[in-house]
């Protein structure tokens, strides 16, 4: 009988179908390649406040080079495609209406401005949902149909989005 440790390690490289390393890199890149490197951890630092932003940020990164790691998010040609763990099915005949979600429309400065004006920081109700029309914006699919994504896929396609915040 193999030992629970293995089982585990071996579960985890089936889904692996591209390096860490690798997908790292490629994440590395695009982020620095769309000025957004203040995404990418740095050094640990000691004070604790700054440990908490730190923390926040590496699992974020992390989160997505996983994803990348396992073909759940591919980069081509500066343009994200996300496939869903959990693709939305319509009500009536399971239908699948959104599988992915593909990061490349074109947005305006303006764009940005009107999604984010009188949006209160402070509040995460109105953060998130600021950021789901900014999700939406970029990917063409509607809010509503947004909201219905499950909350591991939201988790990556939120730091996927959080790129074009920068």
């Amino acid at each position: 009988m193999k030992c629970p440790a293995f089982l585990n390690l071996h579960k985890k490289m089936e889904k692996e179908l591209i390096s860490i390393e690798v997908s790292e890199n490629e994440w590395r890149t695009f982020l620095t390649e769309n000025d957004a490197e203040s995404l990418i951890p740095g050094e640990s630092p000691s004070d604790e406040k700054e440990r908490e932003e730190y923390n926040a940020k590496k699992t974020g990164f992390s989160r997505v080079v996983k994803a990348i790691s396992r073909g759940q998010v591919i980069i081509e040609n500066g343009v994200i495609t996300q496939k869903l763990q959990y693709p939305i099915t319509g009500k009536d005949n399971g239908t699948v209406v959104l599988d992915k979600l593909v990061f490349n429309q074109r947005v305006a400065v303006r764009d940005r401005e009107d999604i984010f004006k009188g949006v209160n920081n402070k509040d995460s109700g109105e953060v998130l949902l600021a950021q789901r029309k900014f999700c939406a914006k970029l990917t063409g699919v509607d809010m509503i149909l947004l909201g219905k994504v499950d909350l591991k896929d939201a988790k990556i396609s939120d730091q996927i989005v959080s790129v074009f915040f920068m």
